[in-house]
This record gives structure tokens, C-alpha cells and sequence, in this order.
């Protein structure tokens, strides 16, 4: 029998066929999501709806045929953002993405959006967040008047493959939107009524893996953050290892406690009653796709065209780390979850390491070394010290001085996950044990293999 994973990404989409007894990867394919709408709104980072729809269909439809049997679907995908649902299922809007920034736009009173949602509730709601988009829209009149829910654009997909009309949400995504209440595992329906939001607007929310219906009579499970998923499907043993994952931005997850006071980052449900305390940065691998970008233009000024510049960039880092002297870079560049203002610097410039290769070298141990003050910050209050660094993400996979610098940094060595399309794997591992191959998520995790 074979597991079907979707991950429906920023900018991708990924789906993984695996093995549900061996764990080994049968089939992965990743395509461009091409979905993002553009706007005059510097603010707005919008996508098709449809765009993603029938691009996940085509891609799902195709390994339903082709490798059969197949005992389970999972869904995973970027989480925060926000689809509205109209009474027959239907999308009925954009899907406001994660790396929408509205709710930073100031109200009449001079506070921002997410000023006044904690200033009436308590609760900090960066911009990107569910509750956070969706307010801002509330107050301007934006919600379309069909709508009667809304829900991450991975569960609205779930819903549509078994063909509901309405849609469930994992506490991992339900936590995603905010106003959450990490301790009982739902939203939290009185600061949820003070913004003047109708709770009924919030799907309903499931706290373990479930079967929510069936495509072509194949069980779907509930979808589950992309996070959650790449923790899964990275994570052999969930008690000694830490993740980092390098994306679009980059994360830090390892398994905690509810209560954990964590300032940069937050608390996260995994799945039941288990719990990862998640370190979120807004530039992991983009800060690196920046420089990619300035390297390929200035190779096109002098009349050299290229597609890509990394292969240049790894290979010349590659040759020059560990660096002497090492210039330090801040990779903030798109600020951070608490401080949005804050920008990134580029610092101990001399006169001899002023080089395109300490250049490199700086942005991607500064993308590293923001994980690691993340995981500093709760590592003493970790039941069990991790030993092992999982790394997940392209950006690990492809860059061997990546590697080299997250080992250095941490202090641990690196474990790459065999198969690709982590968080794709993961949600296919949740799906197996949603339809019972496995007695749990934690069972079904011991078919990962490291390389």
C-alpha cells in the first residue's frame, strides 16, 4: 500500500507518494505555484484560489491512477492565511496569505490593526495571522457578503477533495489564525466576540488525526500545518531531536511544554496533547534568495545572462568557509514577527573581507544564527536536551556550507531526511495514522531514514 502527502506551499506545490511499511519515497513531484495575484498594495500578498486548486488536482488525480492501492491522503500547507467559504463550499475570495501585511496598516486612532486587536483582547495577532487579516477586512468592509467561514487555503483543499461543504481545522492550523487558547486546544470565543467577529465564522476543530472523508473512496485526514507536517515527516524520534527547517523563512520546532515562556517565538499544538515550541524567522532562505538575485544581476549588467546564480554562490562559499575575520550580517530583511520595523545590517566590514564570498558565507550563518538565539532562549527549559539536528528544507539539501554552519552553530550534527519534500512526507506519516495503518503519528514516524 502506498500513502499520497500534498503540501501546498508559498510558492510550490508538492505531492509524495510513499511506501506506507518501508517509509521509502515511490514518487515526488514539485511544481510552481504561480498563483500569486499582483496589486498596486505593497501591503497585499494575495493568490488564486483556483490557481492552487487545479494545480493540486491535476497533480493528486494523477498518482490516484497511477499507484494504486493507496491507503490514505494527507494535506498539509503555508499556514496563518485566510480563504472565505461560501454556504456550498465554494471559495469566495483570494487567499490572503501569511506574508499579507495589512493588519500593520494604522487605524484612524494612529494604532495598527494588531495594536487594537491586543488592546481590546490581550492577545498579540501579528499581521498574516487568520484573526489579524480577517479583521482588518471586517473593518473595512472587504469580507465578501457570500461568506459564512473561512479556513487556510490546505483545508479548504482537504474539504474539496471529499467533496464538503464545510471545513474542519487541526488544532495546528486552528492555533495559526490566533486568539487561540494553546491550553484548551480552541479558539478562544470571548476576545473572539470583542473584535466583533461571529465565532461561527471559525471552523470547527479537531486535536488529533481523523478522517474528515473520502476521495475516490480513499480516506482524507484533517489537514495540518505546514510546520507540524515538516516536523513529522523530518522527526524520527520526537524526544531527542530538534528541527530547523530553511524555507522561504525558517523555522526552529522541538517538543515542549504548554506553559513555556518563549518572547521570539511561540507554542504550538503538534497533535492530541503534545505540543513544539516553534521559532518563526520572515527571511530564511529568501534572505539568501536576495543575494542570489543581486549576484545574477550583476552578472547581467556585464552582459552575462544566467538562470540561476546559487550553484556560483555555493561553490565559491564552499571554497572560502570557515571564513577569518568573518563579516556578520543580520538576515532581517523583511523585520521580525515582533518588531515588523526592524531591518537587517551587514557589520565588521574591513578592508580584507569585503569579498563575494564572505558576503555569502555571512548571509547564511545569519540565517542560521537567528534560529539559534530563537532556540537559546528555551532551551534550559526543555525536559530533554535534543542531540540530534534535523535539518529539513532545500536550502540544507543543496548547500553543503548550510550544513557545515548549522553544525558548527548548534553544536550537533546534521541529519537530512532520505526523502525530499519534507513536510509533503509528513503529511502523508499524519494520514497513515489517521486511517489506522499505525496505532499513532509517533508509530508511523519510525518509518523515517536519515541519509
Amino acid at each position: 500500500m502506498n500513502a499520497v502527502g500534498i503540501d501546498i506551499g508559498t510558492t510550490t506545490i508538492s505531492v509524495s507518494v510513499i511506501d506506507s511499511i518501508t517509509g521509502k519515497t515511490v514518487y515526488s513531484q514539485t511544481v510552481e505555484s504561480n498563483s500569486f495575484i499582483t496589486t498596486e498594495q505593497t501591503f497585499e500578498k494575495i493568490q488564486s484560489v483556483k490557481t492552487i486548486e487545479d494545480k493540486v488536482n491535476k497533480l493528486v488525480y494523477a498518482v490516484l491512477e497511477q499507484y494504486k492501492p493507496i491507503s490514505s491522503i494527507g494535506v498539509t500547507g503555508q499556514m496563518h492565511g485566510i480563504v472565505y467559504i461560501d454556504s456550498e463550499g465554494e471559495a469566495c475570495s483570494v487567499l490572503y496569505t501569511w506574508q499579507d501585511a495589512r493588519a500593520d496598516r494604522k487605524t484612524e486612532n494612529g494604532n495598527t490593526y494588531c495594536e487594537e486587536i491586543f488592546s481590546l483582547t490581550g492577545y498579540k495577532v501579528p499581521a498574516g495571522y487568520g484573526i489579524a487579516t480577517h479583521y482588518y477586512n471586517s473593518c473595512n468592509s472587504l469580507v465578501p457578503k457570500e461568506a459564512v467561514c473561512f479556513s487556510t487555503i490546505h483545508d479548504y483543499i482537504a474539504m474539496r477533495l471529499c467533496h464538503n461543504k464545510k471545513p474542519v481545522m487541526h488544532t495546528s492550523n486552528a492555533a495559526s489564525f490566533g486568539l487561540f487558547d494553546i491550553n484548551k486546544l480552541r479558539f478562544d470565543t470571548n476576545a473572539v466576540q470583542k473584535l466583533g467577529i461571529n465565532p461561527a465564522f471559525l471552523p470547527e476543530v479537531l486535536q488529533s488525526e481523523k478522517v474528515i472523508g473520502y476521495c475516490e473512496n480513499i480516506p482524507v485526514s484533517v489537514a495540518i500545518g505546514d510546520n507540524q507536517a515538516s516536523f513529522i515527516g523530518s522527526v524520527r524520534d520526537v524526544n531527542n531531536t530538534l528541527l530547523i527547517n530553511m524555507g522561504t523563512g525558517s523555522q526552529i520546532s522541538v517538543l515542549g511544554r504548554a506553559g513555556t515562556s518563549f518572547p521570539s517565538g511561540e507554542v504550538r499544538p503538534l497533535n492530541s496533547n503534545e505540543y513544539i515550541l516553534v521559532g518563526s524567522a520572515l527571511c530564511g532562505g529568501r534572505a539568501y534568495a536576495c543575494l542570489e538575485k543581486f549576484f545574477r544581476a550583476t552578472f547581467e549588467a556585464y552582459g552575462v545572462k544566467i538562470d540561476s546564480a546559487y550553484d556560483f554562490m555555493n561553490r565559491i562559499a564552499e571554497a572560502a568557509y570557515p571564513p577569518e575575520n568573518e563579516l556578520i550580517t543580520d538576515t532581517s530583511f523583511s523585520g521580525k514577527r515582533i518588531a515588523p520595523d526592524v531591518r537587517g545590517s551587514i557589520s565588521n566590514i574591513c578592508v580584507d573581507n569585503f569579498t563575494p564570498e564572505q558576503l555569502i558565507c555571512s548571509v547564511l550563518k545569519g540565517t542560521v544564527k537567528e534560529l539559534y538565539d530563537m532556540y537559546s532562549e528555551i532551551s534550559a527549559s526543555l525536559p530533554i536536551k535534543p542531540t540530534v539536528l534535523a535539518a529539513s528544507g532545500n536550502g540544507f539539501r543543496k548547500c553543503a556550507v548550510w550544513r557545515h554552519i548549522a553544525e558548527d552553530v548548534f553544536g550537533m550534527k546534521v541529519c537530512i531526511p532520505a526523502h525530499k519534500e519534507e513536510a509533503a512526507y509528513g503529511a502523508s506519516v499524519f494520514g497513515l495514522a489517521a486511517c489506522g495503518m499505525y496505532p499513532s503519528v509517533a508509530d508511523a514516524q519510525k518509518i523515517i531514514q536519515y541519509i
